[in-house]
């Protein structure tokens, strides 16, 4: 469908994702091709598994069980040797060969060996790795920017040159350099996107900007990132139900609490869910896409 909810492609794959530079990944059988924006086959070749395109180049299983990266003509750009791989991100792709991390560039060099116990991909020139257990970051050549100290499950990438930390069960925010920059005193916490960031203090959520001061008081059940302006939020209705609403940056609502689950706005419609239909909404919240629930077969990827 396009952003009117319009039928572009008549339904007739098993299963599919959304469409990026020009291509999406559809299950045709029991193998994955790509189709154009026409909905007819962009290249010919089929992958055991195909994910979406990324600065040029799209993950493929080409080989039993090994991973690679194709172009938009369907060439192999990146042989499938791989255990596993992420999305290129900043020209640079995530890559497990055996139990160690790395990263590869767009000619499938690999630019930074296997050799860390985990990764995440790169954002604002650096990426999380964990070596002997504690993480750090690097830049796009591999050399250590922030020393391997967060002993933590995970780090995630930069966003808004703010990436989490945990210490004593709360969270905070380190800058670029690795330095404290919001203490942690969050129960939890999302990262930064637009400029704020969801946290909750006890039971209530509410949004803080870069510097760690509360933009949107805590008065949520529960808060989630913004995009586009508008985040989607949790409350209790007079029942006690969980219903979710959005609002903008300011904390009004842009639409009522009504829905039973709800995403990202993603170019200026977003995925909602109540307890008998399902669809599209755009910004003033009417559908411009619905069905009954228990009719969806859907993969979100947001």
């Amino acid at each position: 469908m396009d952003l009117s909810g319009r039928t572009i492609i008549a339904p007739r794959f098993a299963s599919g994702l959304e469409f990026l530079e020009g291509r999406a990944p559809v299950q045709n059988g029991r193998k994955w091709r790509f189709i154009n924006d026409t909905g007819e086959w962009a290249f010919d070749g089929a992958f055991g598994h195909a994910e979406r395109f990324s600065e040029g180049l799209a993950c493929v299983i080409a080989a039993p069980r090994k991973y690679g990266f194709i172009d938009v003509n369907g060439s192999i750009i990146v042989e499938p040797k791989y255990r596993w791989v992420a999305r290129f991100s900043e020209g640079r792709a995530l890559v497990y060969s055996g139990k160690y991390a790395g990263f590869v560039d767009k000619q499938g060099l690999e630019v930074i060996p296997p050799r860390y116990e985990a990764a995440r991909g790169f954002s604002e020139g650096l990426a999380p790795v964990q070596k002997g257990g504690r993480w750090g970051y690097i830049d796009r050549d591999g050399q250590l920017v922030i020393p391997f100290q967060f002993d933590q499950p995970y780090m995630h990438p930069f966003q808004c040159g703010r990436t989490g930390i945990m210490s004593a069960g709360l969270n905070g925010f380190i800058d670029t350099s690795g330095n404290a920059v919001i203490k942690p005193r969050f129960d939890f916490a999302y990262g930064f996107t637009e400029g704020l960031a969801s946290v909750q203090v006890g039971e209530r959520w509410g949004y803080i900007d870069t510097a760690g001061d509360f933009t949107i008081t805590p008065t949520f059940n529960r808060a989630y990132p913004f995009s586009e302006g508008i985040a989607a939020v949790e409350v209790k209705s007079e029942s006690e139900e969980s219903q979710i609403g959005f609002i903008d940056r300011s904390g009004e609502f842009l639409i009522t609490p009504r829905f039973a689950l709800g995403f990202r706005f993603h170019d200026g419609i977003c995925w909602v869910e109540t307890e008998q239909t399902c669809g599209y909404i755009d910004r003033r919240g009417d559908y411009v896409w619905q069905c009954p629930r228990l009719q969806t077969n859907m993969t979100l990827r947001l």
